[in-house]
This record gives C-alpha cells, sequence and structure tokens, in this order.
C-alpha cells in the first residue's frame, strides 16, 4: 500500500482512496516527464527500483536461496491482493449486472485458489506431513 500511495499521490493517501486511483491511472509526476517520459512509465521505472532494492537486499545480508516457498506465498498473497482490490470495486457497484456478479465471484475464487496452492509448496522439496491437509 505504501508503494502505491507513493506513485498515486503520497499527500493524498489520507482520503484513503489510493486503489481508485491505481485503477484510473493517476500517478503523480516525475523529473522523468522532463525527458518526455509520461508518468505511467515512470511508474515502471519505481517499480523495477524496488525489485531492485529487494534483490540487493536479499544478496547483502546474504539469506539463504532455499526458501522460495516463502517468496512465492509472499507473492501469491500480494498479487492476489492487488487483483481483488483493483478488479471488485468496479464488478460490484450498485446495479451490476449478473455478469459482473460471476466474474467477481470467479476472480475472488481464483485469488484464494492461487493463494491456497501456492501454500502446498513442499518445503526443501519434500511434503511435511504435518502440514499436508
Amino acid at each position: 500500500m505504501l508503494g502505491a500511495a507513493t506513485i498515486t499521490s503520497p499527500l493524498g493517501a489520507f482520503d484513503q482512496h489510493v486503489i481508485q486511483r491505481l485503477r484510473s491511472h493517476s500517478f503523480v509526476a516525475s523529473v522523468l516527464e522532463l525527458f518526455g517520459i509520461k508518468t505511467g512509465y515512470g511508474v515502471l521505472f519505481f517499480v523495477a527500483a524496488v525489485g531492485v532494492a529487494f534483490v540487493v537486499t536479499a544478496i547483502t545480508t546474504r539469506l539463504p536461496l532455499g526458501v522460495p516457498r516463502e517468496v512465492l506465498r509472499g507473492l501469491a498473497t500480494a498479487g492476489a491482493f492487488a487483483v481483488l482490490a483493483t478488479q471488485l470495486p468496479g464488478l460490484l457497484q450498485e446495479g451490476a449486472s449478473a455478469a459482473d456478479l460471476v466474474l467477481a465471484a470467479a476472480i475472488a475464487v481464483g485469488a484464494v485458489a492461487a493463494v491456497l496452492a501456492v501454500r502446498r509448496i513442499p518445503a526443501q522439496g519434500r511434503m511435511d506431513p504435518e502440514r499436508a491437509y
């Protein structure tokens, strides 16, 4: 959420409409516009910089790379939240059609299924009998 608030409007985050600004592609202007790079593309640079920061942090702290399960769980959960937060509000508006409601239910079930599927990834290549459910 902090990253979303940063690319939409850090000072405007108090109104709690960060997701609506993301959906409408209402991004803040950046120094990249001086070089002709539009605001939406500047967001890609921000996201890439955050990704590089995560990789550098993982390398410099010497985290064992044998824990991709937790990374996948985090990415699946964050991705599911992002999909739900950006797609469902538009589909669940007052007066939504039956097709919109079915699509919203399918998105919600898919997001939950993705998180549960990633949760089942075994540790270090083998299934933990206590966590098999």
